[in-house]
């Protein structure tokens, strides 16, 4: 889901609409599907605009379903009056929280390399041997930790 405003995530207007997969439709960055009219066979998208607005959303609703439009408004009277009773900051998790930490390739390597430093008894200077790290090099650019680095990732508490 595209980050945005904190309105953007919690506007009663998304019960009505869904993302496009971009995967599958990487043109469709900026539209929502209406899922009411999904519901009757219609595929009406709308454009919320580079900044993920939800007026168009609101806009189609207020135009083609009524019925779903009053219940959008008591919906988001109820959110207004809970936003100005709610003293303490939102409950909401970050994008970052929902997934694991991915580490990076460098990471991952330095990591292998110390485990290797250890298991195969090779000296903490390894690593800066020239032909040591030509051949590195070759493989993909990859520059072996130093011998401070080495000593640090050996010694990181997890």
């Amino acid at each position: 889901m595209p980050a945005s405003s904190k309105s953007h995530t919690v506007s009663p207007v998304w019960k009505y609409f869904a993302y496009f997969d971009v995967g599958h439709h990487p043109g469709m960055k900026y539209f929502r599907i209406c899922l009411i009219c999904h519901e009757k066979q219609i595929h009406k998208k709308v454009n919320c605009t580079k900044y993920y607005s939800p007026t168009p959303l609101v806009n189609h609703l207020r135009q083609a379903h009524k019925e779903q439009y009053e219940e959008y408004l008591i919906l988001a009277e109820e959110r207004k009056k809970k936003s100005e009773v709610a003293t303490a900051v939102s409950s909401m998790k970050t994008i970052k929280e929902h997934f694991p930490t991915v580490s990076t390739t460098k990471e991952k390597f330095n990591h292998q390399y110390a485990k290797w430093i250890v298991d195969d008894d090779m000296p903490l200077t390894a690593g800066q041997s020239m032909n040591f790290r030509d051949m590195m090099q070759v493989v993909n650019k990859i520059i072996p930790p130093d011998y401070r680095t080495t000593v640090n990732i050996l010694t990181e508490k997890k």
